[in-house]
């Protein structure tokens, strides 16, 4: 992993006054970006989702106070991806509930960037965020190429 990144947001209600909390959780998403100078195919993007599955045994404890955790993987290719690593990035599925989601639940979305083509592909969680992975030029507008969904 070349970069691992993570954000915790907290929510609350709050009653009268500010100190006077009803309920509170916390939402937390993880960043974790993979860069490869090769051309990967579908073998390699089934090893890094499964390093990514793996990540929920340690680091994402579930808790009554923590109510989703989401893992953003991203794999970058500077020379492409096989059409087979594609279609298994596209269809990639992963949700799970800890304790029937009282003790919250984990999403993993998977976006793979192909440096040598410019274009972005994701599984259907990964549409929520794909635009933020948008590839930009070297005077910082954005480039216009395909985003592929």
């Amino acid at each position: 992993v070349d970069i691992f990144a993570k954000s915790s947001t907290e929510h609350f209600r709050q009653v009268l006054t500010k100190s006077i909390k009803i309920d509170q959780h916390y939402n937390k998403e993880y960043a974790v970006v993979k860069a490869d100078k090769r051309f990967v195919d579908k073998n390699g993007v089934e090893e890094f989702s499964k390093y990514l599955k793996s990540l929920i045994n340690e680091p994402f404890t579930p808790s009554v106070d923590i109510m989703s955790t989401i893992i953003n993987g991203v794999l970058i290719s500077a020379s492409g991806f096989s059409e087979e690593a594609i279609s298994y990035a596209k269809k990639f599925k992963f949700s799970k509930s800890f304790l029937l989601g009282i003790k919250g639940w984990c999403d993993i979305r998977l976006i793979i960037v192909d440096l040598n083509e410019g274009k972005l592909y994701s599984n259907h969680k990964g549409k929520e965020v794909i635009s933020a992975y948008k590839i930009k030029s070297s005077s910082g507008g954005d480039k216009a190429k395909k985003l592929i969904l």
